[in-house]
């Protein structure tokens, strides 16, 4: 009768196990559906990398095409692994795409995503992010940060550089927090490269510390995938094939025929 007793417990933990396999392979899936790119957006061409540290996670990016020809673009992080980050990466990436929908300037879609998380999230919750506003028509790109890895630009010129500094804390720590923009130049051939920081902390070791990459950017071919496909490459030989954090890669390359402007300010 024990006999009998524990064939069935056995049999019942393994069904249970094959179901949890299933919800983790389906949940992994709608997350992949979350992070599908076009491979061109509005006179940029896109290139992008997602690996989590378990079987979904909490890094996330987002591209949001506007009315006036430009591209709202965020990467982010949640504080945390697992399921229970993927189901806030998909919140706020939604939120994004909500908000980003209204052309906001950057800063503003930073303080209104604080705002929502706030409101919604646990006390110990928060989300690193950098939003961009990059207009190829103009060659402007406009970048507020919330406490993430700083952007880099590789120049065409084969200059390699990071972009803007964090202006405030991250989102969902405090209500009333704001944040800045910071515009720059850009011109065709420029890649901007956006990263999380399970890039730089297994390069590094250090979060503030960008040297690593930005020898691999430097050195790498100037193609957006390729730096990408450099940069994992160089991930996977620091940490090997098991990585212990969410890694997200989002790069951008600026085509050299922008898409034109027409007197409304719309694209033609």
């Amino acid at each position: 009768g024990i006999a009998g007793q524990v064939c069935f417990s056995l049999q019942r933990l393994r069904a249970q196990r094959r179901h949890m396999s299933q919800d983790l392979d389906l949940a992994r899936q709608i997350q992949q559906g979350f992070l599908q790119l076009p491979d061109q957006m509005n006179g940029f061409r896109i290139s992008a990398h997602y690996r989590p540290a378990l079987n979904v996670g909490g890094d996330f990016y987002a591209l949001v095409p506007t009315d006036h020809g430009r591209v709202m673009a965020v990467i982010g992080d949640v504080s945390g692994k697992g399921v229970s980050a993927a189901l806030l990466m998909s919140r706020v990436t939604m939120e994004f795409s909500r908000i980003a929908k209204e052309e906001q300037a950057p800063r503003r879609v930073l303080s209104l995503l604080n705002e929502s998380l706030c409101g919604a999230s646990r006390d110990d919750t928060f989300v690193t992010a950098a939003c961009l506003r990059l207009d190829a028509a103009r060659g402007r790109l406009t970048v507020a940060n919330a406490g993430h890895v700083l952007p880099v630009v590789r120049r065409r010129t084969g200059t390699v550089l990071t972009l803007g500094a964090a202006s405030g804390l991250p989102i969902g720590m405090m209500p009333t927090e704001t944040y800045a923009d910071q515009t720059f130049d850009l011109e065709p051939g420029d890649i901007i490269l956006l990263m999380t920081d399970g890039v730089v902390d297994a390069l590094e070791g250090d979060a503030l510390d960008m040297r690593m990459v930005m020898d691999l950017v430097s050195e790498a071919p100037h193609d957006a995938a390729k730096i990408n496909d450099d940069i994992i490459a160089a991930v996977e030989r620091a940490v090997g094939a098991r990585i212990g954090d969410d890694v997200a890669l989002l790069s951008l390359e600026m085509m050299d025929e922008a898409p034109p402007i027409t007197a409304r300010g719309r694209t033609a």
